[in-house]
């Protein structure tokens, strides 16, 4: 048990540290992509750092909605989301940064593969740009949409503190 408890707080302290030190330093390129000649003129890096920014993203929600949930040091933390109703807010914004992500990973990969196929053809292509950012979005609201009215939040209380597991989807349930 205490190994398993060990394993978990240095994992997270790791991840934590990590992120930390990524974000920055991740966000400086994905601007210097999108916003500095001549990378700003080509759509697939554009796509690319569209990519990068939700995985990272979703890294930060996923950390917040489901590892830091259980250590007792957030207990405020998360008692301020619960008071303000903010629980939803953050878990449907996982939901979506988790599907934006997994599709423009998808749509990188696509582009790639459009490349290689029409390798002799020079071009720089913002309808592929358009059309995937268009479609990430699309193919994530319904799984956004389903957690919306399909999920709720449920707390496990113990005695010095509560535990917030926000998302517990129930379907097909019968009371």
């Amino acid at each position: 048990f205490y190994s398993m408890v060990a394993f978990d707080h240095c994992q997270t302290i790791m991840i934590s540290v990590v992120l930390m030190i990524t974000l920055p330093i991740a966000f400086l390129v994905y601007a210097k992509l999108c916003f500095v000649q001549p990378y700003a003129i080509n759509y697939t890096f554009k796509l690319i750092a569209f990519n990068g920014i939700t995985e990272l993203l979703s890294c930060v929600t996923f950390l917040l909605c489901y590892q830091l949930a259980t250590y007792q040091f957030m207990y405020g933390f998360y008692q301020f989301l619960i008071r303000n109703n903010l629980v939803r807010t953050l878990t449907t914004l996982d939901n979506a940064l988790s599907g934006c992500a997994l599709h423009s990973a998808l749509f990188v990969s696509l582009n790639r593969l459009k490349t290689i196929i029409t390798i002799k053809r020079k071009g720089n292509d913002s309808s592929f740009f358009v059309i995937s950012m268009v479609l990430c979005i699309l193919l994530t609201l319904p799984q956004v949409m389903d957690f919306c009215t399909t999920s709720r939040t449920t707390y496990l209380t113990f005695p010095e503190y509560s535990v917030l597991i926000p998302k517990t989807i129930e379907t097909d349930t019968v009371r």
